[in-house]
């Protein structure tokens, strides 16, 4: 518990499944390390953005 934050160290082996358990908590989460986590779920979250400014 930091300054009104949880800071969580997690063990984990399949990297697909963390990424879909960081992302369920949204704006709620920030991913602070490992710095290639962090990139990836950028730039997932960047795709998905992607797919609402896009007119269809």
């Amino acid at each position: 518990w930091k300054g009104g934050k949880y800071e969580l160290q997690i063990p984990y082996s399949d990297e697909r499944e963390l990424l879909m358990e960081i992302l369920k908590y949204g704006p709620d989460v920030e991913v602070i390390a490992p710095e290639e986590l962090r990139n990836k779920v950028s730039q997932y979250l960047q795709q998905a953005i992607q797919h609402y400014q896009t007119e269809k």
